[in-house]
């Protein structure tokens, strides 16, 4: 297990989590920011890379609004593959069927979810991973107005490699990811070998919960 402490992941404006910053509030919508640095540049996205450092992200994609520009649930997570997948330095491993599921936390009075994991390698820092999600989140239509509410894209950090991260802005593994069967499902279709820091293997995580809310679907998403 690596412990990452790094202070150049820290951004006080940026989300926690492994989940994503709050929208900008300045620039228009669905551009992406801008994050070049030292590191180099990015033309697909603007993230920074590291060079030799790589390490293989799980990555936990939702939607449950459809809108007239992006399309309908399956057509929105296609996009966000795409667009998460075409950042410099990003490569495309694995991503799961679309699963249905059950909504949870704190707004249960909505849509069922369309839910998947794609598994990337990558030597983007986790920080400017996060950016990226969140401009992906910007472009196909995210809108923040209820905590836990509908939205057209959610894109979550659920772990990187075997590493622990905790800043002001980041916290790997995702805190939440050892009790959602709409992310451990998923991720156990595409790794079956999968473990969770902290809490073990993921198929005995999965063994032990109610996933009677996470149905596999026909709909399909696929790598570009």
């Amino acid at each position: 297990m690596r412990t990452v402490t790094d202070p150049a992941l820290t951004d006080p404006d940026a989300g926690r989590s492994g989940h994503l910053a709050p929208e900008p509030t300045s620039g228009p919508r669905g551009t992406r920011p801008d994050v070049s640095d030292a590191a180099g540049t990015d033309s697909t996205g603007g993230s920074p890379r590291l060079g030799s450092v790589r390490r293989q992200v799980v990555l936990s994609l939702g939607s449950n609004v459809a809108d007239s520009v992006h399309g309908d649930c399956v057509q929105i997570l296609q996009q966000a593959v795409d667009l998460l997948v075409a950042t410099a330095g990003v490569d495309g491993v694995n991503v799961s069927s679309v699963y249905r599921t059950t909504p949870v936390g704190p707004v249960t009075d909505q849509p069922d979810f369309h839910n998947l994991v794609l598994v990337v390698e990558t030597d983007v820092t986790p920080q400017r991973l996060l950016e990226r999600a969140n401009a992906v989140e910007q472009e196909l239509g995210r809108v923040r107005t209820i905590d836990g509410g509908p939205r057209t894209i959610d894109v979550d950090i659920v772990a990187i490699s075997d590493e622990v991260i905790d800043t002001a802005t980041l916290t790997v593994p995702h805190p939440r990811a050892h009790e959602r069967a709409f992310v451990l499902v998923p991720w156990l279709e595409v790794d079956p070998q999968a473990s969770l820091v902290g809490h073990g293997p993921v198929c005995r995580i999965v063994d032990q919960m109610d996933v009677s809310g996470v149905v596999r679907t026909d709909e399909k998403v696929t790598l570009p």
